[in-house]
């Protein structure tokens, strides 16, 4: 009996790879073998002194994907709809709670904290990850970029979803300004952050966004870290990683035009466009958050 149902077992698993290579999905080697069971997800703590870093990692022997969450979130967030995913697509997923975010303790009197981007190197030291993927979204895209600019021969790609990437020019800093005028950060942060589309008609979803937001402040809060490189869209050009925009059609912080602007000295790079999509389309519209990315990833492994 428990051999034919794990004949069974076997059979359903080959139909579901077939299915998803048919609609398009990238599937690894180990994809099938990863979809036998729920993915398992370890969770450690990363010591630098001061400061412990709360992670997440899948282990397996597949390409690394680091997930950078953004300022409204912890790495729990994704959870919820990326990292199943992207493990059953055959990469080890990772992603770790920054400083002041999450299950991440910092202490508050602790000495200059070094950048993001020294922190980020220091989880992928500990973890033995030399080349990786990295899906920064939002505040998370920031480190994204500047580990880049520091360390770009060790990125196989990069995705940058829903984020003014904090680019210094004037005239782009213009372009921010217009996008969010005075008393903008006076409203209700879910006005900020999701769609009106989301907000009126997902309220389970966006009373999960509101908990993960919750969840992901921390007090009291240690120093803020300071950036490794100053971000300019000429320095933007020195970037040669194969990168991926993402922006949601209805993004309150930086709709198309600003990705548009980037890839003025960008030209190589790709942006997709998600539907109704306000500021986390990794959350209000996972389906075609997940199909970019993860088609992306496969062009670059």
């Amino acid at each position: 009996m428990l051999r034919l149902l794990g004949h069974a077992l076997k059979k359903a698993l080959a139909i579901m790879a077939v299915s998803a290579a048919v609609a398009g999905l990238p599937i690894l080697a180990d994809a099938v073998s990863t979809a036998q069971a729920a993915t398992a997800i370890k969770e450690g703590t990363i010591d630098l002194g001061p400061v412990r870093l709360f992670y997440l990692d899948t282990g397996g022997t597949g390409e690394t994907v680091i997930l950078m969450h953004p300022a409204t979130a912890s790495s729990d967030a994704f959870r919820t709809y990326q990292i199943e995913p992207f493990a059953k697509a055959g990469y080890r997923v990772v992603a770790y709670d920054r400083r002041n975010y999450g299950k991440s303790y910092y202490d508050a009197a602790s000495p200059p904290p070094g950048t993001t981007v020294d922190d980020l190197e220091a989880v992928t030291r500990h973890l033995g990850i030399d080349r990786f993927h990295i899906v920064g979204t939002g505040a998370g895209a920031f480190v994204a970029v500047d580990f880049a600019l520091s360390f770009q021969d060790r990125l196989r790609s990069m995705s940058l979803a829903n984020s003014v990437i904090d680019i210094k020019d004037d005239d782009y800093q213009a372009m921010m300004t217009r996008t969010r005028p005075e008393g903008f950060y006076n409203m209700p942060v879910e006005f900020r952050e999701l769609s009106p589309s989301f907000r009126a008609g997902n309220p389970e979803g966006l009373k999960a966004w509101l908990d993960n937001y919750a969840a992901s402040r921390v007090t009291p809060r240690g120093p803020d870290q300071p950036e490794k490189n100053v971000r300019t869209l000429k320095g933007m050009e020195a970037i040669k990683v194969p990168t991926l925009f993402i922006s949601g059609e209805t993004d309150n912080y930086a709709p198309p035009p600003v990705y548009q602007k980037i890839l003025e000295h960008m030209p190589n790079a790709e942006l997709v466009t998600i539907p109704e999509s306000g500021h986390a389309s990794y959350w209000e519209r996972p389906d075609d958050y997940n199909k970019a990315v993860l088609g992306f990833l496969a062009k670059h492994h």
